[in-house]
C-alpha cells in the first residue's frame, strides 16, 4: 500500500513538472523579447545592444540620420550578402563599419562606393553580415526602416534547427526528472 502511495505521488510528480516545463518553453519560445530603439538618447541615433531576431528584422526596426548600433541577427548559420541585407535601406546610408574587424561595406550607390578599391579601404572591406556581430550604419535620413526577411529555404533550415532543439531540450528534460525521482525514492526507501 505505501509503495503504491509513492509511485502515485512519483507519477503526479514527475506530470506536474513536464507540464510547467512545456508550459514555459512554448510561452518564451513564441514571445521573444521586444527591442525598441532607445527614446532618451542625447544623440538621437538608435543603438541596439542585444542581437536583433529575425522577427524584429522582418518587422523592421527604425534608424535615425548619422550613426546608428546593431548586432546582426544571430539566428542564421550563415553570412548574409550586406548589400541583401541592407536592401530595405536603399540608398539611404553611407557606409556600415564592421566593429570587429575594423572594415568597411560601403554602399554599392552612394558617392562613396569608389572608396571599397582605392588606398586605405582597399584591404579593409567587407561583403556579408555575420551573425552575432556588431555593425554601425552611418544613415543618410532619419526614420529609416531596416527590414530583412530571409528566404523560404533558410526559413524550412530554422525550422528544423528548432524542431531538433525542442526535442533535445524535452530529453534533457526527462532524463534530468527521472533521475531526480529516482534519488528521490532512493531515499525515501532508505528511511
Amino acid at each position: 500500500m505505501k509503495q503504491r502511495k509513492e509511485s502515485v505521488f512519483t507519477i503526479t510528480f514527475i506530470s506536474i513538472l513536464v507540464v510547467l516545463f512545456l508550459i514555459g518553453y512554448f510561452y518564451y519560445s513564441q514571445n521573444p523579447k521586444k527591442l525598441e530603439p532607445p527614446s532618451n538618447l542625447i544623440t538621437g541615433n538608435a543603438i541596439y545592444e542585444e542581437p536583433l531576431t529575425l522577427e524584429q528584422l522582418k518587422e523592421g526596426i527604425k534608424l535615425s540620420g548619422g550613426w546608428n548600433v546593431f548586432k546582426w541577427t544571430n539566428e542564421l548559420s550563415e553570412p548574409i550578402p550586406a548589400e541583401q541585407a541592407l536592401l530595405s535601406l536603399e540608398d539611404n546610408y553611407f557606409y556600415v563599419y564592421d566593429y570587429a574587424d575594423r572594415k568597411f561595406f560601403f554602399n554599392p550607390y552612394q558617392k562613396l562606393a569608389d572608396y571599397k578599391n582605392q588606398g586605405y579601404y582597399a584591404n579593409r572591406t567587407f561583403d556579408k553580415l555575420e551573425p552575432g556581430k556588431k555593425y554601425a550604419v552611418y544613415m543618410i535620413k532619419n526614420n529609416v526602416i531596416l527590414r530583412y526577411e530571409t528566404p523560404e529555404i533558410e526559413k524550412e533550415t530554422e525550422e528544423l534547427r528548432e524542431e531538433k532543439s525542442l526535442f533535445n531540450n524535452i530529453w534533457f528534460w526527462i532524463i534530468f526528472v527521472v533521475i531526480l525521482v529516482l534519488f528521490y525514492k532512493k531515499r525515501i526507501l532508505k528511511k
